[in-house]
């Protein structure tokens, strides 16, 4: 395991634990808009904030599944369920290993499935359990926990490890170039964090994207091949540039979601322990999820020559050299937001840290409704 894992191998932490991120992917499903594209028309906006919706809805599918899997950790003997392993220094998330093992499992489901008690059947004998051994039924709790596991890796949308590349056509913008909106998601094995790839670009081939079974599946390799959170976005368009002549791409988007921080789980720095732990003594109050978009945005394009007699289109991206951060990413530019619940914002706001001025906040107000602060 790596050094930054940690193991929680009771039930109430484990509830816990996924309870805080029930609460968090509660709430985020509706600032979908706000981490996708800037659109340049309505139409566009809508789109891709459907599109990063439904992957919050997959990591949401992902995390409730992996909090059915380690329900009864801890109260029963033997190796099963297991510890769950998580990133408690640099993400709070799961560990890679853990969405690698979940990619395992439901290559298996079917035959799992077929071997398992119905529900029904696991009732009765809970209820029997119940009336005659006057006991908790843990072996059935534990069997009904695994018997759900399936049903939702089998049933629902989920998180993996790579999430395939999906392409959806905007239309033609004249008789040779037409556009397409490209989107995928990794959960990144360096930094335990889930990432969400959106890409629109220009399509110049003869046969349009959709329909060209030559060029896509290379397309959709080269994408997951590329998703790394150590490589710049700028080095991702322009390699993908170059491999695919005529392919062009316009805008390139990446969405890292986390790290999650929650008290007494994961560590972090002073302030955020600080903060976080004067929020303790209120149910739920005692978390923060950060995320950051990075944009990348061409501004035109060259000829560069190949040959003799011929030559390629290059796209010349946007970076400002004014602004070292943005030239160290790669990006055209770089937002950081974080969410937390009103109390620890009310002690942020009392410390007023000059590092977090420029992140944009939202804040989980006492109704539960979501207060934008800039």
């Amino acid at each position: 395991m790596p050094a930054s894992g940690l193991e929680i191998s009771d039930s109430p932490t484990c509830r816990g634990y996924f309870g805080k991120f029930s609460e968090i992917t509660r709430h985020i499903q509706g600032l979908a808009a706000e981490m996708s594209l800037d659109g340049s028309s309505k139409g566009m906006a809508e789109l891709e904030a459907e599109i990063v919706e439904g992957y919050l809805q997959q990591l949401s599918n992902t995390l409730t599944a992996l909090s059915i899997k380690y329900l009864m950790t801890g109260l029963v003997g033997g190796r099963r369920p297991g510890p769950l392993a998580i990133d408690h220094i640099d993400s709070g998330f799961p560990l890679f290993q853990e969405v690698i093992q979940m990619a395992s499992d439901a290559g298996e489901v079917t035959s799992q499935l077929a071997v398992l008690p119905k529900r029904d059947a696991l009732k009765e004998d809970m209820v029997e359990h119940l009336l005659h051994r006057r006991s908790p039924p843990r072996d059935l709790q534990l069997a009904m926990s695994r018997r759900v596991y399936c049903e939702m890796l089998a049933e629902v949308p989920l998180f993996l490890a790579q999430n395939p590349a999906q392409l959806v056509p905007l239309g033609t913008r004249d008789p040779q170039t037409r556009g397409h909106l490209c989107h995928w998601a990794v959960y990144d094995t360096q930094r335990n964090l889930p990432n969400v790839y959106l890409m629109q670009l220009e399509d110049s081939g003869e046969r349009t994207l959709t329909q060209d079974q030559r060029r896509w599946p290379l397309v959709a390799e080269h994408l997951l091949a590329q998703s790394l959170s150590s490589l710049k976005l700028l080095t991702i368009a322009r390699g993908f540039d170059k491999d695919f002549p005529d392919l062009h791409p316009q805008v390139l988007k990446r969405l890292h979601l986390g790290p999650m921080y929650a008290n007494k789980l994961t560590r972090h720095s002073d302030i955020v322990q600080d903060i976080l732990a004067e929020s303790d003594d209120e149910p739920g109050q005692d978390w923060v999820l950060c995320w950051t978009v990075e944009t990348l945005r061409a501004k035109g394009a060259e000829k560069t020559s190949t040959g003799l007699f011929s030559s390629v289109r290059t796209e010349v991206y946007d970076i400002d050299p004014q602004a070292p951060e943005e030239v160290e990413a790669g990006a055209s530019a770089i937002e950081r937001c974080m969410i937390l619940p009103y109390r620890p914002y009310q002690r942020l706001v009392e410390r007023d840290l000059p590092q977090l001025r420029g992140v944009r906040k939202y804040v989980v107000g006492p109704d539960g409704e979501i207060l934008r602060r800039a």
